[in-house]
């Protein structure tokens, strides 16, 4: 009598194990393909050359991460003829971690100086920080779209009538996602 009971109790137990391995699999890797299938990876959020339609643009320096925390992180350098844009976005689990992380900046730029700039469009922004390294002057803001922290900075002669049109530019193509 023991023995037959000993089976009953190990068969629902094997049976069990057999079900889970071939089902946890399955549901992994359902998981997996729903968080990456349906969504852009963070590099195809960045502005490239296929953004400027004149070809005008090359891009330099691209860099994709993911931070400790799981964040996504990417950036990219284009050169045009009489300017150099750099953006990076960081694209958060929430976008109340991307809009505390902005509300920090913003608590910086009380000490910088700042020109105004429309936000209007933007779901949260600074305004236009500038800054002088090495004689050249940096025109940079920061935004928040959906779950993307997004930074364009702009150099050149025109960086400050340039900087509202390519944040205009990112944050179109942010908000696609």
């Amino acid at each position: 009598m023991g023995s037959s009971r000993r089976k009953r109790i190990i068969l629902p137990i094997r049976f069990g194990r057999t079900i889970g391995s071939l089902i946890l699999p399955l549901i992994l890797a359902l998981a997996l393909a729903s968080c990456t299938g349906g969504s852009p990876d963070a590099e195809d959020l960045l502005l490239g050359h296929g953004d400027f339609p004149s070809g005008e643009v090359t891009e330099s320096n691209p860099l994709s991460t993911v931070t400790p925390q799981g964040v996504a992180a990417v950036q990219v350098d284009l050169a045009g003829p009489d300017f150099t844009l750099s953006q990076s976005i960081v694209v958060f689990q929430t976008q109340a971690s991307a809009l505390s992380v902005l509300s920090g900046i913003q608590q910086d730029q009380i000490t910088r100086v700042v020109l105004p700039s429309d936000t209007s469009r933007f779901e949260d922004a600074t305004g236009i920080l500038t800054e002088t390294r090495g004689g050249q002057d940096f025109f940079t803001q920061f935004f928040v779209q959906g779950l993307a922290l997004v930074k364009v900075t702009v150099t050149g002669p025109e960086a400050t009538e340039l900087l509202p049109v390519f944040a205009e530019m990112a944050r179109v193509k942010v908000s696609r996602r």
